[in-house]
């Protein structure tokens, strides 16, 4: 009887399209060459979005919950505000039946109501899989390559995205898309006065997962950077708020509470630390007890951490009076550190082949000539001194 009482429902509603998540034949767009297929191991999306338009296509790995990489075409910037909405999830990764149009798992219960979001997480991750974690959202076809507000708004999906640590994110693997991002506008050749350049970006699993906190009481701070709250009767206080309980807790400089309560976990930092970093005030994920008195609780998510994370373009670019496509790569560590490496798109087509143990492994297919130009390169002093020190 349930099933009949929800047929209604997906009738009246309807699917928004039927996005593929077999292989990359429905959207060979976003390669450059042929594209190879790993049906036996992972899961191939052409993610759709507003009516099932094709915005990229992603490899994505169902045992690690993350996204192995995704693919695009650049386009230009149009200035459109970066978006701020809930993160949505692919439904036919949940069950082939669905319809194929990324969405929230709300609008995924709106088509069925017998939904159990535990399908959902056998498949793919959650946002409660990021909640009071150290890792922040990071994604692979970044904002800043996209055009529209709708296309903007496409790169927000769970599969397209990994835990990244913060800094990184931020810092290193921003700056590098913002230098790709240049260059390609400055010195890829355009086709009917559309910059034609082809991207991909990707993450190698690593050996942890990220782990999931319940609150039982308790405050979890988000992993941003709380705000600064100058209060009458406190020197310097900062504002920790949780978007899951709705609650809040000032801390002083030294991450005292300065409204009841005390710091009773640090989420994937041992010493507590307070991170400055650049002039800007970095606090991980920490849990304070509100004087309930309660346990908090602790699961891996099996939210794969990437050991680190890739991207690589190939466009048509005019050297020494000669145009051919020219390609250059990048690798970034998903660390506090977060350096970023350059090397030839052969050379991380070596290296993931066997990382990934997919042999062989093929990025532009081939296609494309070594960049001989440098476009960004980052070590941090830290780095620079380990290496300085093993000499």
């Amino acid at each position: 009887m349930k099933a009949l009482a929800v047929l209604p429902l997906l009738l009246g509603l309807g699917w928004p399209g039927f996005a593929k998540v077999d292989d990359f034949d429905n959207c060979p767009e976003f390669f450059l060459g042929s594209v190879q297929i790993w049906k036996n191991r992972y899961r191939h999306i052409c993610q759709t979005y507003s009516g099932n338009v094709k915005m990229f296509a992603t490899l994505y790995s169902t045992d690690h919950r993350i996204p192995l990489f995704s693919a695009y075409k650049y386009q230009d910037d149009l200035g459109v505000p970066r978006p701020s909405l809930v993160w949505k999830i692919e439904p036919q990764l949940v069950k082939n039946t669905y319809g194929g149009d990324m969405m929230t798992v709300t609008e995924l219960r709106q088509h069925d109501q017998n939904l159990d979001k535990k399908d959902v997480e056998k498949s793919q991750a959650v946002n409660e899989d990021y909640d009071g974690s150290f890792y922040v959202k990071g994604h692979l076809a970044p904002v800043c390559h996209r055009a529209s507000k709708q296309d903007k708004e496409c790169t927000f999906t769970l599969t397209n995205a990994v835990p990244q640590h913060p800094g990184f994110n931020s810092y290193s693997w921003r700056d590098r898309e913002v230098k790709v991002k240049e260059y390609i506008k400055k010195h890829c050749l355009p086709v009917n006065q559309q910059v034609d350049a082809y991207l991909m970006a990707g993450a190698v699993p690593g050996s942890s997962s990220i782990k999931r906190f319940a609150t039982n009481g308790m405050v979890l701070s988000d992993s941003t950077c709380p705000r600064r709250i100058p209060k009458e009767g406190y020197e310097e206080g900062w504002l920790i708020y949780d978007s899951v309980t709705k609650t809040q807790l000032i801390v002083d400089r030294q991450e005292k509470p300065l409204s009841g309560g005390k710091l009773v976990a640090v989420a994937r930092n041992e010493d507590g630390r307070v991170i400055h970093k650049d002039g800007r005030l970095w606090f991980w994920s920490k849990i304070w007890d509100l004087g309930q008195g309660q346990d908090f609780t602790k699961m891996s998510s099996g939210v794969n951490i990437p050991k680190y994370l890739w991207g690589a373009f190939c466009c048509r670019i005019t050297v020494a009076g000669k145009t051919d496509w020219f390609s250059k790569a990048h690798v970034g560590d998903n660390d506090e550190d977060g350096d970023v490496t350059e090397l030839s798109v052969a050379e991380l087509e070596k290296k993931l082949a066997k990382d990934y143990n997919l042999q062989p492994f093929t990025i532009f297919d081939g296609k494309c000539k070594d960049l001989q130009s440098s476009i960004y390169q980052y070590q941090s002093a830290a780095s620079a001194a380990k290496k300085q020190k093993v000499g």
